[in-house]
């Protein structure tokens, strides 16, 4: 489930680019860094948590 979403977020960062809307690019590349995280076994995320 969380691939589909993150390919749906490649396909946004895509037609973002082309619209050259960098902020929306940077963000989505930020959720999608993010959720490949969670998607990591615990051992080998590189966030601590607080």
């Amino acid at each position: 489930m969380i691939n589909n979403y993150i390919m749906e977020i490649d396909k946004k960062i895509e037609e973002a680019t082309k619209n050259k809307k960098w902020v929306v690019v940077a963000k989505l590349e930020a959720e999608k860094a993010d959720l490949q995280e969670k998607m990591k076994p615990i051992e080998e995320r590189t966030y601590e948590r607080k």
